[in-house]
């Protein structure tokens, strides 16, 4: 198994898939000496079959899950929506994002940030809540992606999407190098309120060179949790049918490590190819307990998986492919270890989740895009599940 995700890994960084370009930012509205900037996207999809029937837990067998990682669901769903105000004068600058993923609409991003400029570099500092930078896929939604659907390894590892409270430090020496420490409150999956440290360190290279354009990185998460349970199917995140988790909490440390890709080659006026790849390892070591804290046993986690993207883009027509894989091994020592690796979903018996996707993407307006897509998912669930996709993206 190592053998095919090093060649993977190896053949993705050779070419690299799929980065969505940003969206256009306006010139803005003069405020408080500054510049004022609205952004907002939404992406709304039809999908023929669900993952899970909605009176069933999504439980990926091998690893705990959390965070905003809720199945997709039969039929229309809106994937995500957003409003942003960006407001920036001279070095410092403020972010406010409004958003919903299908569960109501919250403030997602509100954070201020401030430049200081040095003969060799730049020093940023923001602070607020924020999407973690470590991992670029990190910070796109629905709305930027190819695919409608969140890549694996970022829902079981990271609950989809890492948002949290904290601050961060950039330092940008020139030639498309970043230096990066973020420090998080810890109120987001894996980790749990209360806890720390929980601290992320990354480094990212970004360079052009003819009509090739790239971006290499690699990062390192660390968080700390204590009686952390499954929290998606609570009040709020509501999957439907008075779905309830198992209950079982985890405390302790989780590692993550990852490394991740993009090239892009424009082969000529009307054709660019462009790869994407992010590989993580993730290594969560604590004690596992049930509900009633009346059984526990240690649980040691070794943990592998990402995602490989390949897209090719003529005019406003965009085709993309996307092949997926999970490894999840888990140790489990005491006299309680048995019922509780069972009873979590910790044991997969071998059945390592893969994905096989395949999208087409046609751009009608600069704002407005249609999506068709077509996914084959093996032990993501419990068996087999193929679906179908039809979707509306909208963007400004």
């Amino acid at each position: 198994m190592k053998s095919v995700f090093a060649a993977l890994f190896m053949t993705s960084l050779a070419t690299i898939a799929w980065a969505h370009p940003a969206p256009p930012v306006a010139d803005g509205w003069q405020l408080g000496g500054g510049q004022v900037a609205v952004s907002a996207e939404l992406a709304a999809t039809w999908r023929s079959h669900a993952l899970v029937s909605r009176d069933e837990v999504w439980q990926v067998n091998g690893a705990l899950m959390g965070g905003e990682a809720l199945p997709p669901e039969r039929g229309v769903t809106l994937d995500d929506a957003r409003l942003g105000v960006h407001w920036r004068a001279d070095r410092q600058w403020v972010v406010l994002e409004a958003g919903s993923h299908g569960h109501g609409l919250e403030l997602e991003h509100a954070w201020l940030g401030y430049d200081v400029l040095a003969a060799d570099g730049v020093l940023t500092a923001e602070i607020g809540r924020m999407a973690g930078r470590f991992s670029p896929e990190n910070e796109r939604h629905a709305a930027g992606r190819l695919f409608s659907e969140a890549p694996l390894a970022l829902d079981v590892f990271q609950g989809r999407h890492f948002v949290d409270n904290g601050a961060r430090l950039q330092w940008s020496p020139g030639q498309g190098l970043t230096l990066g420490l973020e420090l998080w409150q810890g109120g987001s999956f894996p980790a749990s309120t209360g806890e720390s440290p929980n601290y992320d360190a990354f480094v990212d290279w970004q360079g052009r060179y003819n009509r090739l354009a790239w971006r290499l990185g690699g990062w390192y998460f660390l968080s700390r949790a204590n009686q952390r349970e499954d929290e998606r199917y609570s009040s709020g995140h509501s999957h439907g049918g008075g779905v309830q988790g198992s209950g079982h909490r985890f405390s302790g440390k989780t590692r993550m490590y990852g490394v991740h890709g993009e090239l892009a080659w424009q082969i000529n006026d009307s054709l660019t190819m462009v790869t994407t790849t992010e590989w993580l390892w993730v290594e969560p070591d604590g004690t596992l307990t049930d509900e009633d804290a009346t059984r526990s046993a240690s649980l040691q986690g070794e943990y592998l998986g990402g995602w490989v993207t390949l897209a090719g883009q003529v005019g406003p027509h965009t085709l993309g492919v996307r092949y997926e894989e999970l490894s999840l091994r888990n140790t489990l020592v005491g006299t309680s270890a048995p019922q509780l690796a069972e009873e979590s979903g910790l044991i997969n018996l071998g059945h390592n989740p893969r994905r096989l996707g395949i999208a087409y993407r046609y751009q009608v307006t600069p704002q407005l895009s249609l999506r068709v897509e077509g996914l084959r998912d093996d032990w993501s669930a419990d068996r087999t599940r193929d679906r179908a996709a039809l979707g509306v993206v909208w963007r400004l």
